[in-house]
């Protein structure tokens, strides 16, 4: 084993500018790995994180369980984890500027999964304790700290007394919207509540279906579909969407065997040089067995010196990345030791893989047939080659490229994959409209919402204020109520100007719109709010009969409820001015005239409360940025109204696409590199190994230029080879990523051949085989031509 291992070392030493080839493809090679492992543990950190802050993190939920259901789901083994939450009371309170405040009780699981994280102290145990979030206890002019004095008033200037027993963490969302929670105690709520409804919050450990576990699940407590509702936003991010993973796996799946091709390539040459050294030993005694262990020992040794090294560079590219992007396109890149390991692992494995030919080859051949060696494939079964009439530069350049089909092959399928992921991102980042997102979001360019219509924050005085701005075109308006139920289930009332529900006909599933019927007949459209992944249809049809309880309030207080009956009049895939994702129920779209008609004029809508949820504004684009101004200053003095910009939004996107196309673009640049590095020790090998032939064909007459020419149609060879694959493969495994992407929900992409990104792919592969084939020839001329024939003596 010494011996081995000292033949190694020496081997090692003396091919030292070969040796630092090899590392640096074995770095490079593992450099990528970990550069993708890190590119996707970010994209897809990222996505979680965005619907983990959004929805939380429960897979289900459970609507209006009680203690049996309860019991038989905190015993189910398919679940992770139940939370329980009760909706206590929602109060109207003076001294947060009017906001309601939604008190509940929820257990440390519920909380946990519902975004309701605790930064201090407990949650409540006793009736009078409360917890709250740090910037409610701000405008309540109470300090954070535990066991203060909380006294809320309502609408009625009556107080509750309550005494903190835990600060929340801000939440941004709600904060932003002046969503005001307060946990209470389980005690408080049972002592006050006559009808406990309780919702159970839970975790499914079959991470594989888990909206199908959630329903099945259910069913087998006896609960219905509509008391069943699913996180899809959270189980999308976490893998729910298959076609998004197909297209991290189809990338991942080109870097893998891209990695596997260059490494296995360059061993195999370095290997094929040393054939006649691999001889020799035999010759002396070695046995087939010891020969291998010494091209492992030596495989083995330069990629423990790579692999860390590549690691290392993979990171600090990264981090360097991670700062330029944080300040500019607020882009988050995030690492795992996991990542290490599994990208560690799979290099030693494509180093071993590699190996494997390599060893086989230099074992198998015999003493004296190393001796007379020279790289080409011996294959006794071949029929005699037909003598060839002409001879010509091309041809020779042609049979000296085919004589080791092997090489020729791996090397242009090294360079091939460079080319195919080069094309593939190109493709999928050519394809990704940003005017077609931001026309997605944003139907207009200006646009001022609210989610609180009690109060009158989007008034008849705002609106008239809009329109006589300068280069404004058209003010549409949104109505909503949420105080609409179906068989005990929450729905949304959305009422439209002529001109919003003329933009729903695009998302017309079945029925029909009607500005007119809407308005005067009793009539709505349903808006499913289903995701394309949930497999389920609308249960209700065009025609169909749906009994509202509309509930009145005055005060804060429910003075009475009205019963009304409404026909489906159609079904729309999507509600353009949804405030978000629902737990329970359907939205229901109508004319906004409805809101002021009979029955429910002034109960609907009041001089308080004109329900107004949306303002969405048209306007002249050469005066954007005086009316912008304007706009933005009606907004900023109520901080229940959003504004929102479709070219401050594009502007946004349009950065943040940019730190994309670094990230991508120095993904590409390590896997060219890799690529190019590897077609350069091939060719480099292939001629030098031929000098012998170079000095012996110079000779009998062959010029120099002749030869350049020669190397030259070699290095064409590769380039219109490798070009030719790329493009092929390229352009077909973009397109179905791109349809893929797509599927996946981006539905703003538009399919756009990447031909300039072609074109310099071609560019880029001649230019590169030009310069090694010119390096090669400038250092052939170095040598005589009698030291050339003499080569290999």
């Amino acid at each position: 084993m010494n011996y081995i291992s000292n033949l190694a070392k020496k081997n090692l030493k003396f091919s030292k500018t070969k040796n630092i080839l090899i590392i640096l493809t074995i770095a490079l090679a593992t450099c990528l790995i970990t550069a993708s492992g890190i590119m996707f543990y970010s994209i897809q950190s990222s996505i979680i994180n965005s619907a983990e802050e959004q929805m939380g993190n429960y897979h289900g939920v459970y609507i209006n369980v009680n203690n049996k259901q309860i019991e038989m789901l905190e015993n189910n083994r398919k679940i992770e984890k139940v939370g329980k939450c009760i909706p206590f009371k929602t109060i109207k309170n003076k001294d947060l500027s009017d906001s309601q405040m939604e008190l509940f009780y929820t257990d440390y699981a519920g909380a946990d999964m519902t975004n309701v994280k605790l930064k201090q102290g407990n949650l409540p145990q006793k009736s009078n304790e409360i917890a709250l979030e740090s910037w409610v206890l701000d405008k309540l002019k109470v300090k954070s700290k535990i066991g203060e004095n909380i006294h809320i008033k309502d609408e009625n200037n009556k107080s509750m007394d309550f005494i903190l027993s835990g600060i929340l963490s801000d939440d941004k969302i709600r904060k932003q919207q002046n969503n005001v929670i307060g946990v209470v105690s389980k005690k408080l709520v049972t002592q006050n509540l006559y009808k406990i409804k309780t919702a159970c919050y839970v975790r499914v450990k079959n991470h594989r279906n888990i909206m199908s576990t959630v329903f099945d699940i259910g069913h087998s407590i006896g609960l219905k579909d509509e008391n069943i509702k699913t996180n899809s936003l959270y189980i999308s991010a976490v893998g729910g969407d298959p076609s998004l993973l197909i297209s991290f796996l189809v990338i991942a799946l080109i870097i893998v065997i891209a990695t596997m091709v260059v490494i296995y390539n360059i061993f195999y040459v370095s290997v094929i040089e040393r054939i006649k050294q691999f001889g020799l030993l035999s010759a002396i005694g070695a046995t087939k067995k010891q020969i291998r262990k010494v091209i492992f020992k030596e495989g083995f040794t330069l990629s423990i010196i790579a692999i860390p090294i590549g690691i290392i560079f993979a990171h600090v590219i990264y981090y360097i990345v991670r700062q330029l992007l944080i300040s500019k396109y607020s882009i988050e890149i995030k690492s795992s030791p996991y990542i290490i390991i599994i990208s560690a692992l799979i290099s030693l494995l494509a180093v071993v893989i590699s190996l494997r030919k390599p060893e086989k080859l230099s074992s198998r051949i015999s003493p004296v047939e190393s001796m007379r060696y020279s790289g080409v494939e011996i294959n006794s079964k071949k029929k005699e080659r037909n003598s060839i009439k002409k001879i010509s530069i091309s041809k020779i350049a042609h049979l000296n490229l085919w004589r080791n089909k092997k090489r020729t092959i791996m090397t242009m399928i090294s360079l091939t994959m460079s080319g195919i992921l080069f094309i593939v991102i190109c493709t999928v980042l050519k394809s990704m409209n940003i005017y077609n997102l931001t026309k997605q979001d944003f139907k207009h360019e200006f646009s001022l919402t609210s989610t609180e219509t009690e109060g009158n924050p989007l008034n008849d005085e705002i609106i008239n204020n809009i329109k006589n701005i300068k280069g404004v075109k058209n003010v549409s308006t949104e109505k909503y109520t949420g105080n609409i139920s179906v068989n005990n289930l929450s729905y949304g009332l959305y009422g439209y100007d002529d001109y919003l529900l003329g933009k729903f006909k695009k998302y017309l599933i079945a029925g029909k719109i009607s500005s007119e019927e809407l308005k005067s007949k009793d009539e709505v459209l349903v808006a499913t709010n289903y995701d394309k992944n949930d497999n389920r249809i609308c249960k209700y049809k065009v025609g169909d009969k749906i009994n509202l309880s509309i509930a009145v309030d005055k005060n804060g207080k429910q003075t009475e409820s009205i019963k009304k009956q409404f026909t489906v009049a159609g079904i729309v895939s999507k509600n353009i001015g949804s405030f978000g994702w629902k737990i329970d129920g359907y939205d229901l779209i109508t004319h906004e005239d409805v809101f002021t008609r009979g029955e429910f004029k002034d109960k609907l809508v009041s001089a308080n409360d004109n329900k107004m949820a949306g303002v969405y504004i048209d306007i002249d684009s050469s005066k954007f940025e005086s009316i912008k101004s304007k706009i933005k200053s009606i907004s900023q003095k109520d901080n229940r109204i959003f504004y929102d910009s479709n070219t401050d939004y594009k502007k946004e996107l349009e950065s943040q696409y940019m730190g994309m196309q670094i990230i991508a673009m120095s993904f590409i640049g390590i896997i060219a590199l890799i690529g190019i590095l590897n077609l350069i020790n091939t060719m480099i090998t292939s001629i030098l190994t031929r000098k012998k032939e170079y000095g012996m064909l110079q000779a009998v007459g062959l010029s120099d230029r002749e030869l350049r020419k020669m190397l030259q149609i070699e290095g064409i060879y590769y380039s219109l080879g490798s070009s030719l694959m790329s493009i092929i493969f390229g352009t077909s495994l973009g397109y179905l990523c791109f349809k893929l992407f797509k599927r996946s929900g981006a539905d703003y992409a538009e399919y756009k051949l990447p031909l300039g990104s072609i074109l310099v792919l071609i560019l880029a592969f001649a230019i590169i085989t030009i310069l090694i084939t010119y390096l090669i020839e400038n250092k052939l001329k170095k040598e005589s031509i009698v030291d050339r024939i003499r080569y290999s003596e």
